[in-house]
């Protein structure tokens, strides 16, 4: 699971349902996730083959949304859904405004295409939110917002390394020595003094000991995310986001609690709700220190 919620969305007249579009991208911020849609107005017969061919080796899509009549250079719905569900399993929803629903359903009963939820499209918002809303709800598993934190955890520890390294080279060689002398005292103090890569360290010219600090921030088996933290902390103002039981802090702390307490422990208050702050609370994370949010 992550933070990016990716839909393949085809529609003639997409312009038409601008309102319902807009009204689902509020619904995923709310719930903590970045929409994105992948928008085509039609599909022909070959467009369906090569989109088939390259969703078997690489499917992106958390679910495919698409109109039944659209328009004489592209087949209908049902022949799409039909040549989809043969080599994928993703949630589909299909929606028409002119052909009745029951009709549809039976179009895709007698073609045994299964997983396709019908929908109105005068009210397709309506219809379709409690769809998603049940489809977050069933991604937003323990396992699966375990997985989700630790990626992205991933690109936030990547780049506040960058970001410290970044913010040592912008500061006058005095101050610079200082805040290199201030980080290699963290580092030898959090492995109680056995690292022998710290102790050549300390003996080396200083110059020598800048260069080679900027390699250990990139190296996370010598050089703790928490060290990260505290040493940005120490380049920024007090009350930073970056201070202890601060905004990043809190969340690092989140992130060590799922990824080594026993799932018992945290199943019974980690809920639906909880996983949907957390989403929220990354994505700002995200914002913050400059990570893009479509990568």
């Amino acid at each position: 699971m992550e933070l990016k919620y990716d839909v393949l969305w085809v529609d003639d007249q997409l312009d038409s349902i601008k309102e319902s579009i807009e009204s689902m991208h509020d619904l995923f911020v709310e719930e903590g996730f970045i929409l994105k849609i992948d928008e085509k107005d039609s599909i022909t017969p070959d467009g369906i083959d090569n989109l088939v061919k390259t969703l078997d080796s690489h499917n992106p899509y958390d679910l495919i949304i698409f109109d039944y009549d659209l328009g004489t250079a592209s087949e209908n719905g049902v022949k799409i859904a039909k040549k989809l569900r043969n080599s994928i399993y993703t949630d589909m929803i299909f929606y028409s405004g002119g052909k009745n629903l029951n009709d549809l359903r039976k179009e895709l009963y007698d073609e045994k295409i299964d997983g396709v939820f019908i929908i109105d499209r005068t009210q397709l918002y309506d219809d379709i939110r409690p769809i998603i809303y049940d489809h977050i709800k069933k991604i937003s598993s323990l396992n699966g917002a375990r997985g989700m934190v630790m990626s992205e955890w991933s690109d936030i520890d990547i780049a506040l390394r960058e970001k410290l390294k970044q913010s040592l080279k912008s500061l006058d060689d005095t101050k610079r020595q200082q805040e290199g002398k201030k980080i290699l005292e963290r580092l030898t103090k959090k492995v109680n003094e056995k690292s022998k890569k710290l102790k050549q360290l300390q003996e080396n010219r200083l110059q020598e000991k800048l260069d080679d600090i900027y390699k250990l921030i990139y190296d996370p088996t010598q050089c703790e995310f928490d060290i990260i933290r505290r040493s940005l902390g120490a380049l920024n103002e007090k009350g930073s986001i970056y201070d202890n039981d601060e905004y990043v802090h809190k969340i690092q702390m989140k992130r060590n609690e799922l990824a080594h307490k026993p799932f018992i422990e945290i199943e019974k208050y980690y809920k639906h709700k909880t996983f949907k702050q957390l989403r929220k609370d990354l994505i700002k994370l995200k914002r913050e220190i400059g990570i893009p949010l479509d990568s």
